[in-house]
């Protein structure tokens, strides 16, 4: 559910900064960054007064303080950046003026926060902080039980990725995920122009593999693929119905975007999308518009695919909760 807009809350931070030419806006760039980190530091802590004592002169000290107390009541604490929106500076007669936009996850909620700073000399002052498009979960519809087996099935795929998935869901969501032989690609599905797999074509052959069994099968690759149904340069993943899906990771791997080697991030990218499909075939639950949810239905490229939650039983999810005293564990359904 999304709430009107909050009012404005303009704050200020002071810290130290140093601006002389171009080459300084990197620079500009952390001090402004650490500024806000000291921001959120202080909004968790519930250090209101101290952030209103800061303020602009023109701004009223105790307005100040309660728009905050009212948000942090409202989100909760803030955890994270989930995706960095517009950064701009601009040389301006008051100052340089420094804007960062970001769509930000809280314990309770998400938003979308911007700063505005004004750089003076040595001081950074951070003018304005507003918060949008706040976000509130909302009531979560409780996912059917899995009554159908789980199966994953590596295509020209690391075997290694697909053991590390059959583990998390077995940790996360309890279920007793089998790896089945990797399928041979018949070549009829590639496509030599674009260098491509067909997702229709590889789905295909994922479910002549298997037979008609009433399982979810979801075929996992390393190779690049493509929907022949759309224009699209690439896909992710598709869902040829409610019992086969194919899902590529070649475009997780920050390797082919020229960046250095991160498994940890390759595997969360991969996860995001594995999960979405588990949600939607297995558990019946509808994909949702909010980006920040575990099945967001709009994935259109890498960050949308990063900013996914990960929180799976606010989707509606089945989560596993462990007893800490003796291991166990027992599958848990959100409330209705």
């Amino acid at each position: 559910m999304t709430h009107n807009p909050s009012p404005m809350i303009a704050v200020a931070v002071t810290c130290s900064l140093a601006l002389g030419s171009c080459a300084n806006v990197a620079k500009a760039k952390a001090q402004a960054d650490a500024a806000a980190d000291r921001f959120h530091t202080q909004f968790n802590n519930e250090q209101f007064g101290a952030i209103a004592n800061a303020a602009d002169p023109d701004l009223g000290k105790t307005q100040t303080a309660q728009q905050l107390k009212i948000h942090r009541a409202q989100l909760g604490p803030f955890q994270r950046v989930a995706k960095p929106r517009a950064w701009a500076l601009n040389r301006t007669s008051a100052g340089i003026m420094i804007t960062v936009t970001d769509e930000s996850i809280f314990e309770h909620g998400s938003a979308q926060e911007t700063f505005v700073w004004r750089v003076r000399g040595a001081t950074c002052t951070l003018v304005k902080y507003t918060l949008t498009s706040v976000r509130m979960p909302t009531q979560v519809a409780r996912a059917k039980p899995a009554t159908r087996p789980v199966r994953f099935m590596p295509v020209h795929a690391s075997l290694a990725h697909l053991q590390y998935l059959q583990r998390y869901y077995q940790e996360q969501l309890g279920l007793s995920v089998e790896l089945l032989p990797e399928l041979v690609a018949d070549p009829v599905a590639w496509t030599p122009d674009r260098g491509q797999w067909s997702a229709e074509g590889l789905a295909e052959q994922v479910r002549q593999s298997v037979g008609n069994v009433d399982a979810v099968v979801i075929g996992v690759t390393g190779e690049d693929i493509y929907l022949r149904t759309s224009n699209w340069r690439f896909a992710f993943g598709w869902r040829a119905d409610d019992r086969v899906a194919v899902v590529s990771y070649a475009r997780m791997n920050p390797r082919f975007f020229k960046e250095p080697e991160n498994l940890d991030l390759l595997r969360s990218r991969l996860r995001h999308m594995v999960t979405k499909d588990l949600g939607v075939m297995l558990y019946d639950l509808e994909a949702s518009p909010d980006p920040f949810s575990p099945v967001f239905k709009d994935i259109g490229g890498i960050e949308e695919l990063d900013a996914m939650g990960e929180d799976l039983a606010l989707a509606g999810f089945p989560t596993v909760t462990r007893n800490q005293a003796d291991g166990s564990a027992r599958t848990v359904n959100p409330p209705r």
